[in-house]
């Protein structure tokens, strides 16, 4: 489950207004906690009030700085949005004027963007590395396995490899086993084996044919199709 999004209000109208935003939004009861301030005449305790809190799902950690704020006097909302409408959650409570928590997320640690090599910028993984098995060390796996006393080290003394597992040499007689075994030739004399097996056509005269067999446009002018195809914002801020 995502984390909550959490808003603060200074009083208990705004977010009770605010709540009632969010249900002609569509934001099912179940969804939405709120914890007004204690009157003067309400004996709660700051522990009273952080239970309150988390009984909106909220972490200990955080319910305890929340729950300080709402013993000053201030109000708290808490929605659960299902996916694609946490957009809208916010966009609904920020119109109600609210105020800082208490509580800020931490700050993502900066990433350095390389060009010449954006798959390990996207992954934060270094382009070279100094380990010779880095494969093994990722998922701490040993890069070799020696054979275990009792069945197993009486069927292969020595050092144990996948193809022993499997029961398949390491190397074999045949040229093109893959192909043996499943029957098939490996060169044919037609230029297209697999289009002429599906009866396809090689060659098509249209410019987009798949395009046209899905009933799409090639070019679109929406800068963002995939999007509003399904009804999701393009960027999203983090409650």
């Amino acid at each position: 489950m995502r984390d909550p999004i959490v808003r603060m209000f200074t009083s208990a109208s705004q977010a009770q207004n605010a709540v009632a935003a969010l249900h002609a939004a569509q934001f099912a009861p179940g969804r939405v906690h709120l914890v007004t301030a204690p009157q003067a005449t309400d004996n709660r305790s700051l522990d009273d009030i952080t239970d309150s809190v988390m009984a909106g799902y909220v972490l200990r950690s955080r319910a305890i700085i929340y729950a300080q704020r709402i013993a000053e006097g201030r109000s708290l909302v808490v929605v659960h949005a299902p996916f694609g409408s946490a957009g809208l959650a916010i966009r609904t409570m920020e119109a109600f004027g609210p105020t800082e928590s208490g509580w800020e997320p931490p700050a993502a640690p900066s990433r350095t963007w390389d060009e010449a090599a954006p798959l390990s910028s996207a992954l934060a993984l270094p382009v070279r590395m100094n380990r010779a098995t880095p494969l093994s060390d990722m998922f701490y796996l040993p890069a070799l396995r020696k054979s275990r006393p009792g069945f197993l080290g009486d069927l292969y003394p020595h050092t144990l490899t996948m193809s022993d597992i499997l029961g398949l040499p390491i190397l074999g007689a045949a040229a093109a086993p893959l192909s043996g075994l499943l029957g098939l030739k490996l060169l044919r004399k037609g230029a297209a084996p697999l289009s002429s097996t599906l009866g396809l056509k090689l060659l098509k005269s249209g410019a987009a044919p798949l395009s046209r067999a899905l009933g799409l446009k090639v070019l679109s002018r929406n800068s963002a199709p995939l999007s509003s195809l399904f009804g999701l914002p393009t960027l999203c801020r983090a409650g």
